[in-house]
């Protein structure tokens, strides 16, 4: 009875690979793969690299998938039978163990070098001495006293011309 069992199990069909179902659409579709890549706006080595089973070229699997879905809706074919034949993310929970709400911001930081920490206050101080210097010029220029601006310096004090009005009748032209 194993021996049925077996030979019915190699006698279905391989499924095709999601990379290959994508292909077959495109080519029943009529479509090259550059006008495809053109109108999803995306470069021709994803799509042939989707096509080509290549998970590697993909930085991460969202992009992957959501590329997949992408091209699914614009061949007008269904797009879970792909889906399902595509790696997926796996969930990553939170480590109870530095996620902390009173954990310390150092702590949380880890090597990097992020964040805040008790050596570092994140203002440099060449930032501190160009505010300083700007606030003491504003209370040098706000304290002044108020004509110091205003006055003339060119050390000639101009004669005050007075102009008296013109009688009309007086003036007999020739």
């Amino acid at each position: 009875m194993s021996g049925v069992l077996e030979t019915q199990q190699s006698e279905a069909p391989a499924r095709a690979s999601a990379g290959q179902q994508l292909r077959s659409a495109r080519e029943a579709a009529g479509l090259h793969v550059a006008a495809l890549a053109g109108a999803l706006k995306v470069p021709v080595h994803k799509l042939e690299a989707l096509e080509a089973d290549n998970y590697a070229a993909f930085p991460d699997t969202v992009f992957m998938r959501a590329l997949a879905s992408s091209i699914c809706r614009s061949l007008g074919m269904d797009a879970q039978p792909v889906l399902d034949q595509l790696p997926r993310n796996a969930p990553q929970g939170l480590n109870p163990q530095r996620t902390h709400l009173n954990a310390p911001i150092k702590e949380r930081a880890g090597k990097s070098g992020g964040g805040m920490t008790a050596g570092n206050s994140g203002v440099s101080t060449k930032a501190v001495a160009a505010v300083a210097v700007l606030l003491i010029g504003a209370a040098a220029v706000y304290f002044l006293p108020s004509g110091i601006l205003d006055r003339d310096d060119s050390g000639q004090d101009a004669p005050a011309t007075v102009s008296q009005p013109v009688d009309a009748a007086a003036v007999q032209t020739p």
